[in-house]
């Protein structure tokens, strides 16, 4: 249960910081930057697409670079692109601010999502062949649960009159967190 623990905490961080940020992203990009949900959907498109392309890719990249590049790297990458993307509340009048946070948006979605598959992969051999049903099943569960929790929690800052910019760094730090953690995973899986 000790190794269980161990390998379900990074999801968890995780998975609460995507639940204040991905249900809600459309929401930044309409009350901050006035993007409508016809454009914000084409975006999605884009975004998505790349995230076809990017994961095409990602077995050869974890078999050439391993999973400290597969992982740790395009996920700090993902959580560089998601603070910059908060942080254009700042100066949201600006003329370039729209396109900035645009092109963060679309870059930090398919960065994030292409550690995805390695992360599950990693845990699994962690955790070994006899707890593998197991932890699958907390990962679902996890998923589902953390983004009920982080939407009441969401709502209550909004309420309390957070900015988005704010709730949004929160999910870096704890993204940032989980990243860590995944690499002292890596760290010893390798070990």
């Amino acid at each position: 249960w000790g190794t269980i623990l161990r390998a379900i905490i990074p999801t968890l961080i995780i998975a609460i910081g995507a639940g204040f940020t991905i249900p809600v992203i459309s929401l930044f990009f309409l009350n901050v930057h006035g993007v409508d949900s016809g454009t914000f959907s084409v975006m999605g498109s884009i975004t998505y697409g790349m995230v076809v392309c990017v994961m095409l890719f990602m077995p050869y990249i974890k078999r050439s670079f391993g999973y400290r590049v597969a992982i740790t790297l395009f996920q700090s990458l993902a959580v560089l692109a998601l603070f910059l993307l908060a942080t254009t509340e700042y100066y949201k009048d600006w003329v370039y601010a729209l396109p900035l946070a645009t092109f963060f948006y679309i870059l930090r979605q398919p960065l994030m999502n292409a550690a995805g598959p390695m992360t599950s992969e990693l845990i699994m051999y962690y955790v070994g062949k006899r707890n593998q049903e197991i932890i699958s099943a907390l990962n679902a569960s996890i998923w589902s649960g953390s983004w009920f929790i982080s939407m009441k929690l969401f709502g209550l800052m909004r309420q309390l009159e957070y900015r988005y910019v704010t709730i949004f760094l929160i999910t870096v730090a704890m993204y940032a967190i989980g990243v860590i953690w995944y690499a002292t995973i890596i760290r010893t899986y390798e070990r």
